[in-house]
């Protein structure tokens, strides 16, 4: 008894059980991460099982049985037809290459990549089902979880966009991006009943958001479009949303501000005596004194990606990037005689 107690008084007894602990936790962690593996790897598999009846781009499968090392060449064109908006032919190219014996970290990357053509094709559903897989397997990855928020706001699925928001803020998104998307999201979901002081108050903590809330005033309510404006301090940022307000309206609001007064001379129901303060409405008044008619043609650029749009957006479809027009205009020739705009 006395040998087996001093035994087990033997510090090198202490030392043996220490390392057997430590070598049964490593065992234990390392079979448990190919177990993880295992399973994340079955999910996609199973996931993919999704995408069965979508027939693969012939020239896709043809270049890979001819060649085997043909893979980044597949991705580059996928990208290429993306970009061009060819989103079918890019969906078959993506099928294709997911079918490929890919490694876990590249299926998921692919698996992303076609998520994103589906949201750019209009696919929402089947986008939001790809990048919810994606985020099962990577929940740290920003730009699915940006995505996914984009597809929910696509969706008018304004609750899920905010969690998916909150997420992106643990990830450490810039605290002035989230307080405007989040108050986006607000007043997307409840603009037609959020009451006027409660307006009033979120312009006043988010004034980016002033332009888009104009826009729609102007529409559905104009009394309080015209009470938010006087109270900005908007002027050419906006002009767009001003020039196509009826005459009547703009003649009754005119003395209110300088730019409107500007606008009315610019279509001729005005004439001033002093000059315009924008240059493009002193050119359009110049012509219509001289009976030549002229309109403005507007143009949004994203401050962030330089993209250039046609219309007005709330949200770039480039880069992503949230209420970030940047206004620029041109005098043209109007295309009828009582120089109203198209738009």
């Amino acid at each position: 008894m006395d040998n087996i107690l001093h035994f087990f008084r033997d510090p090198l007894f202490g030392v043996a059980i220490l390392i057997a602990i430590i070598a049964f936790i490593a065992l234990a962690t390392y079979f448990w991460n190919i177990h993880a593996k295992k399973r994340q790897q079955d999910s996609i598999e199973h996931f993919m099982k999704l995408f069965d009846n979508m027939s693969i781009d012939e020239v896709a499968q043809e270049t890979l049985l001819k060649l085997g090392e043909s893979l980044p060449a597949l991705q580059f064109l996928a990208e290429t037809y993306s970009r061009m908006g060819n989103y079918e032919r890019s969906m078959k190219l993506y099928v294709a290459i997911l079918e490929c014996d890919l490694d876990y970290a590249s299926r998921l990357k692919n698996l992303q990549s076609l998520g994103e053509v589906y949201f750019c094709a209009g696919f929402l559903e089947r986008a939001k089902k790809i990048l919810l897989e994606v985020l099962k397997n990577q929940p740290r990855n920003p730009q699915a979880l940006c995505l996914l928020m984009r597809t929910y706001e696509s969706l008018e699925l304004y609750d899920e966009a905010c969690d998916a928001l909150g997420c992106l803020e643990e990830l450490g998104l810039e605290a002035k991006k989230i307080q405007l998307n989040r108050a986006y999201f607000f007043l997307k979901k409840s603009f037609m009943q959020i009451d006027e002081q409660s307006l009033l108050q979120l312009l006043q903590h988010n004034a980016a958001l002033l332009s888009y809330a104009l826009d729609k005033l102007k529409i559905h309510n104009l009394s309080l479009f015209w009470k938010i404006f006087k109270q900005c301090n908007q002027g050419e940022e906006i002009l767009d949303i001003l020039w196509n307000i009826k005459k009547d309206e703009l003649l009754k609001n005119m003395y209110e501000c300088p730019l409107i007064e500007d606008i009315c001379a610019a279509k001729g129901y005005i004439k001033l005596s002093r000059n315009c303060t924008v240059f493009e409405l002193e050119a359009l008044s110049c012509l219509q004194k001289a009976g030549i008619f002229g309109d403005l043609e507007f143009i949004y650029c994203c401050k962030e990606c330089k993209e250039s749009y046609p219309l007005r957006f709330e949200r770039c479809l480039g880069c992503g990037e949230l209420l970030s027009v940047e206004l620029t205009f041109i005098v043209r020739k109007a295309k009828n005689e009582t120089c109203q705009p198209l738009l």
